[in-house]
């Protein structure tokens, strides 16, 4: 997924500045054929108005990129945090089951003692010990 986040920003970066040069080639255009003026002239002019027109594309790139980018640290927290907690979750269900196994074997054990009967239960496994 983050590759394609790379990706996109690449080609939207090559969007903005294609179009940019075909600004500029169409204010040349202008300025050149339409206002007659000399071509060091066109090209100064060109460069001056261009530049406004790249620092504004690279402000959106960055906007976009910055964006993109706290995207994914905010969904990769996210997602961490999510399994931390269900791996609490699971750790506390887990210890609630073996304690419900535990006391089931107890209760059994303590039953089959007052009725004067011989318990060979075996306990029940340890979590995590089972094979």
């Amino acid at each position: 997924m983050y590759q394609r986040i790379d990706q996109v920003s690449i080609y939207l970066l090559v969007a903005v500045l294609t179009a940019d040069l075909l600004t500029a080639a169409a204010v040349w255009y202008e300025i050149y054929y339409v206002a007659d003026d000399s071509a060091t002239a066109t090209i100064k002019a060109i460069f001056l108005d261009a530049a406004a027109a790249v620092a504004v594309a690279i402000l959106l790139v960055a906007t976009v990129e910055t964006v993109m980018v706290l995207h994914k640290l905010i969904l990769e927290k996210y997602l961490n945090n999510r399994f931390v907690q269900g791996q609490e979750v699971g750790e506390v269900r887990g210890r609630e089951q073996a304690n419900e196994e535990w006391l089931a074997w107890y209760d059994r054990m303590v039953e089959a003692r007052e009725r004067g009967e011989e318990f060979d239960e075996p306990p029940p496994e340890a979590p995590g010990k089972k094979e």
